[in-house]
């Protein structure tokens, strides 16, 4: 897999389940940091 396959994946994973349940764990993964 590449990464623009990669990249294509969680594009359609986004517009699958929603960007707030994303972003959430964006927000997680920046405190953590």
């Amino acid at each position: 897999m590449t990464i623009q396959e990669a990249q294509q994946l969680v594009d359609r994973w986004i517009k699958t389940y929603g960007v707030r349940y994303f972003s959430e764990l964006t927000n997680l993964a920046i405190l953590t940091e």
